[in-house]
């Protein structure tokens, strides 16, 4: 390219093309480097109504969808329970949704590059890609491993990495997404119908991950699920999962750059969603970047997506311990009010920071719905 003067934004994904996108519209030149254009992300695809409501309209339209109305849990202990949303979690091919998200950031002007970024460095007051493209403004967006992240905030420990295994299943497979616990792992295993395949998959703590063991417990849920039929596409991948003090120590943004999405660690330490929060980051990073105030990106990150990750790291040192999952399984399927309130929580009209009051308030109706199940069943 050559020159000085556009925004620079590295990688493609949700975030980094929503903020393309934004920008573009503005009238803010700016180059977006994707790498991989045609790769299927690994993950379930699966939209929360949050991400949805933040996905433009027209991504919305264009890229095929699967809307879910039922989550069913099981617990280490087999026990499970089932939550019918009243908005679905609608499951697309992350392949499809990306590329539809950087179609919309070309069509609105921005100049995409299909290009892996391999360095990036720092010289006479710019941001020098690759050792030829000059920008005097850098955004990172390309994911845990994003070289903008790794050369400016540091790459982050395993500690702070979820790892996942997972498998593409061809063919249309009954709408309801399936969340499975078991002992031993602070993670769980998923089952994600899509349009056209679903996805299925493991995630756990990076630290000490086995991926041969992941794999026997990964083909095990399978034949419980799909018996007989043979996955393909085979990936292993990790994402960020902070803890809890790793939010404070890890800065975001800087002198003319700024992180975004997974690149900033903007992804749930409980659920591992992060599609939402990438395309929020980047309409907090384009209204910063317009009004030439990164300091206000870092600011209204941490009132909102921060401190709300921040709270979830907290509850996440308690929630894979079998104990809780049990207890909460137990809850959940004997009690009318807990499973309303576990539904309302996971269509995100509660958040993390409302959690505990809220299930504090509906304990002793839960508690008596639990005992009436019980008793129920003995008589």
């Amino acid at each position: 390219m050559g020159g000085i003067g556009p925004v620079g934004i590295v990688g493609g994904g949700p975030a980094g093309a929503e903020l393309a996108r934004r920008l573009a519209e503005a009238r803010i030149a700016c180059v977006l480097y994707e790498a991989a254009p045609y790769r299927a992300k690994p993950c379930g695809g699966g939209l929360t109504p949050r991400a949805m409501e933040r996905t433009p309209p027209s991504v919305r339209e264009a890229t095929p969808g699967r809307p879910v109305f039922q989550i069913t849990s099981r617990s280490p202990s087999d026990r499970t329970f089932d939550l019918r949303l009243s908005e679905p979690v609608t499951i697309v091919s992350r392949k499809a949704f990306d590329q539809q998200l950087r179609r919309a950031a070309e069509e609105a002007g921005a100049k995409v590059v299909y290009r892996r970024v391999r360095t990036v460095e720092q010289r006479d007051g710019f941001f020098i890609v690759d050792g030829r493209d000059a920008f005097s403004l850098l955004a990172g967006a390309g994911g845990f491993n994003c070289p903008v992240a790794r050369a400016l905030a540091g790459p982050l420990p395993a500690e702070d990495l979820a790892a996942s295994v997972g498998y593409y299943l061809e063919g249309e497979h009954p709408s309801r997404i399936v969340i499975r616990f078991v002992s031993g792992l602070a993670g769980y295993l998923w089952f994600f119908p899509g349009p056209s395949a679903a996805s299925v998959g493991i995630a756990g703590p990076a630290r000490g991950f086995s991926v041969r063991r992941a794999e026997t417990m990964l083909k095990n849920f399978l034949e419980s699920l799909v018996p007989g039929q043979a996955p393909n596409g085979r990936y292993v991948w990790a994402a960020p999962c902070l803890r809890t003090g790793a939010f404070d120590a890890r800065p975001v943004a800087g002198e003319n750059w700024l992180l975004l999405g997974d690149a900033a660690g903007l992804c749930n330490p409980i659920t591992g969603e992060g599609i939402a929060h990438a395309l929020e980051s980047a309409a907090l990073a384009a209204r910063a970047i317009q009004t030439g105030d990164l300091e206000s990106y870092r600011t209204e990150l941490e009132k909102g997506i921060v401190r709300e990750l921040r709270r979830a790291a907290v509850m996440k040192e308690e929630f894979f311990k079998p104990g809780f999952l049990r207890m909460g399984h137990l809850v959940m399927s004997g009690s009318a009010a807990a499973n309303d309130l576990c539904r309302r929580f996971a269509e995100g009209k509660i958040s993390y920071h409302d959690l505990k009051p809220e299930s504090y308030r509906l304990l002793p109706k839960a508690l008596f719905q639990v005992l009436g199940s019980r008793i129920g069943r003995r008589g």
